[in-house]
């Protein structure tokens, strides 16, 4: 016999096979961890782009976007027009090269006379892609029985069909309140952060603009001290399901396009997290969540920085030193 020619035997190929499985193992963590810090990296560079999309507008505009359109109880009558309008992913779309898409919304009127389907197309740099993909990024029309932010009554809602996010506008700390009074931070002209409800200004009743411009110089506490944007905390069970998960390009909604932070609104820890959910800044990557600041940067802030820290980030003119170096 030509013992040259003998193959393996079963025993050996066993052998081989067990220790390219073990290889495999220890191979599997470091390819995964390789993954994360790769999508980690692209959404910060669509914050990077979301922010200074935020600047431009400001610089065409001498004000940043308003959050959304959104009245307050003590308006009088005639000046309380606001409804759906447009929320600010749709202002700033021409500085993010979609003007075509932009052209396809007035801003001062339902978000529902755009086409469906470009309500329903997702921009990439407005989703992370560690959470899903664009094409993912989509929901159909739904009603909800929809609680007040205060937990003190609630309406039936209609949410129109359309593109889903994963960032949403510094809209300030809890400081005005949720209690049921007009003073509470969702109300038109409230907030303490940047990107603001704004007060519509009205005309027969419809609105031709925005109140409470909040500017560049408005930001007191310096531009390095002021978060724009962060990552929106949506746990994988509400995934599409409004408001927590809805329609961005609406200002219908306020936990759909906002979110506030500071003590009482910590950085949400989990992303399985359910309660308290529809207002927390939050991200699927581990112990972070990334931030676009005033000043052009991108901060990633670590889950655990404590809460009156985050609240001075989120808080326009507090007039408080941050005292606690959260980047990391």
């Amino acid at each position: 016999m030509n013992r040259a020619n003998r193959g393996f035997t079963l025993i050996e190929l066993l052998v081989v096979i067990a220790i390219i499985g073990v290889l495999v193992g220890l191979l599997l963590p470091a390819v995964q961890s390789a993954r994360e810090a790769s999508r980690r990296i692209h959404c910060q560079n669509n914050l990077k782009q979301i922010g200074l999309a935020v600047t431009l507008f400001h610089d065409s505009n001498r004000a940043l976007p308003p959050a959304r359109l959104a009245n307050h109880p003590g308006s009088r009558v005639g000046q309380d027009c606001a409804s759906d309008q447009p929320s600010w992913f749709v202002h700033i779309m021409p500085y993010l090269e979609n003007g075509n898409m932009y052209e396809e919304f007035d801003l001062f009127d339902s978000v529902e006379i755009a086409p469906s389907n470009v309500r329903k197309t997702a921009l990439s740099v407005y989703v992370c892609p560690s959470r899903r993909s664009p094409l993912e990024a989509t929901v159909d029309e739904s009603v909800i029985q929809e609680r007040a932010p205060c937990g003190c009554g609630g309406t039936i809602s209609r949410i129109p069909a359309g593109a889903l996010g994963d960032y949403a506008a510094n809209h300030g700390d809890v400081s005005p309140g949720a209690i049921g009074a007009d003073s509470d931070f969702y109300y038109g002209g409230n907030g303490t952060g940047a990107l603001i409800s704004s007060r519509p200004i009205c005309k027969a009743n419809s609105p031709i603009g925005w109140m409470d411009r909040i500017k560049m110089s408005s930001l007191l506490d310096g531009t390095s001290n002021t978060f724009l944007v962060g990552e929106a905390h949506v746990p994988p069970s509400q995934f599409g399901v409004a408001p927590v998960d809805g329609p961005i390009y609406s200002g219908q909604e306020f936990s759909t396009i906002a979110r506030v932070g500071g003590p009482g609104a910590p950085i949400v820890r989990n992303r399985f997290q359910t309660l308290p959910l529809m207002f927390q800044f939050g991200s699927v990557h581990p112990n972070i969540c990334n931030f676009a600041l005033a000043d052009g940067s991108v901060q990633a802030i670590s889950s655990t920085i404590n809460t009156i820290s985050l609240g001075r980030y989120c808080n326009r003119a507090d007039g408080e030193i941050i005292g606690y170096d959260g980047f990391q």
